[in-house]
């Protein structure tokens, strides 16, 4: 699964940057904590595990998420 791609890259990444955009810089740290976030708030919206959603993120380092 992506989350767990995401989790990994972290992992041995930390603090390299993974998103260098018109909007900033995003590491894989960063990306790790940001996904954590976006998976409690579709939790929080009653999403569970294995519901299929869509998803239209804003441009920019905000579509990595």
């Amino acid at each position: 699964m992506l989350r767990e791609t995401i989790r990994e890259a972290a992992a041995l990444l930390g603090d390299a940057v993974a998103y260098d955009g018109w909007d900033g810089r995003l590491t894989y740290a960063e990306l790790d904590e940001a996904s954590d976030r976006a998976a409690a708030g579709l939790v929080a919206a009653g999403v569970a595990e294995g519901d299929v959603v869509a998803l239209r993120p804003p441009s920019g380092s905000g579509y990595l998420v």
